[in-house]
Parts: structure tokens; C-alpha cells; sequence
């Protein structure tokens, strides 16, 4: 298994730092991010990097996972005392839910593929010069950062039997197919015309029509 660089939050908190030790003895490279509420900055490692802030600051976690080409993460940052909870719901709401959500969501759009595309038996009915084109400039879809989720939305598509896969980036290179299969089965819609979205997710790979 290959070891890539594991970003550890709440790491220099006393659970998160035994986390960072242990990485390190086993041979991963790690980075930490700590807002040092709960943590001190001396129980991480000098040679480890550090980043002091929220996991809530979604261009701080950027810089993170590209610069330090982030592969997992490992959530520590969470907080965990029982009776404050009951005094601070909306503190501990904040950050055990919203900011996890950010989290979340950055380390999502930060695996997005470069283009994702609709190629199938609809791409002439899209305005492209034939089916089944992957690089058509009219079956790509576009990235909403609001969920992460692909989509193309066509306004008047007319009835049909039509089947089609997902593409990343124009080519056939890397498809899915039915169920989010790699290289699988085209995937079978029967329209009666008008509105269709396509939806691609990049976690499940499943394209999906509403």
C-alpha cells in the first residue's frame, strides 16, 4: 500500500499527537493542523509540518492539501467534553458539525477531476457532431463547489431510449458506467422529453438523471 501524506487534524491534541507519533514510526509522511484551543504546539514533531488554525478556513485546508499533497485525513479536532456540550450546544454544533462539514467538502473538491462529460446515444440531440463523444463542448458538465456534484442541465431533451456513461477529462480513458463502475455497463435512460440534469458524483462515480 503506498503511503501517502496523512494531514491530521486536532493533531496536537493528546489523542491526535499519539496519532501523529505513531504515523511516523510507521513510516507516513504527516502534517498536522491544530488551533492550539485544547493542544500545544511542543508535542508535535519539529520535522512535521504545522498549520495553526480551523479546519472551518477552507483556503487554509486548500493550500493544505495541495501543498502538502494530502491522501488521508485523520479528525481529531472534534470536541468531546460532555457537560460543556450542554452549556455550549451551538459552540459545539459549529465545530463538531459545520466545521467538519468544511472539512469534508474541501478534501472532496480536492479528488475533482479536471472535466467530467456525458457521452451517449444523446449527443447529437446536445447540439455535438456525433454520439458517444467524450470531448463534445455540449455533453460536459459543470462542477457546483456548493455540494461537489457535476451536473448538466438540458432544458428540452426529446423522448427517447437513450444510454450513456460518464467521462473524465474528454476522453475514454477513465469512464463509469451503471452503479459507478469503472469501464461498466452504458447506463439506460427512457425519456418522455423535456428537463433532464445529469448528476455525476466524484466520490461514488454514479451518474444519475432527475
Amino acid at each position: 500500500m503506498s503511503k501517502v501524506p496523512v494531514l491530521v487534524t486536532g493533531g496536537a491534541g493528546y489523542i491526535g499527537s499519539h496519532a501523529v507519533l505513531a504515523l511516523k514510526d510507521a513510516g507516513w509522511p504527516v502534517a498536522v493542523i491544530d488551533n492550539l484551543s485544547n493542544g500545544s504546539r511542543s508535542v508535535v514533531p519539529d520535522d512535521v509540518p504545522f498549520f495553526e488554525g480551523s479546519i472551518a478556513d477552507r483556503a487554509l485546508i486548500d493550500r493544505i492539501l495541495a501543498g502538502q499533497r494530502i491522501g488521508a485525513i485523520m479528525h481529531f479536532a472534534g470536541s468531546i467534553v460532555v457537560p460543556e456540550s450542554v452549556e455550549k450546544p451551538l459552540d459545539y454544533y459549529a465545530n463538531n458539525t459545520l466545521a467538519s462539514h468544511a472539512l469534508i467538502s474541501a478534501a472532496v473538491a480536492g479528488q475533482q477531476p479536471a472535466a467530467v462529460s456525458v457521452p451517449g446515444s444523446l449527443n447529437s440531440e446536445l447540439g455535438c457532431a456525433g454520439d458517444w463523444m467524450p470531448d463534445c463542448p455540449q455533453a460536459q458538465l459543470a462542477l457546483d463547489p456548493a455540494d461537489g456534484i457535476w451536473k448538466l442541465s438540458v432544458p428540452n431533451l426529446p423522448a427517447g431510449n437513450y444510454e450513456f456513461k460518464a467521462a473524465i477529462n474528454g476522453s475514454w480513458a477513465e469512464n463509469y458506467g451503471l452503479g459507478g463502475a469503472a469501464n461498466g455497463s452504458n447506463i439506460a435512460l427512457k425519456h418522455d422529453g423535456g428537463p433532464v440534469t445529469f448528476r455525476y458524483d466524484p466520490a461514488s462515480h454514479l451518474l444519475s438523471t432527475r
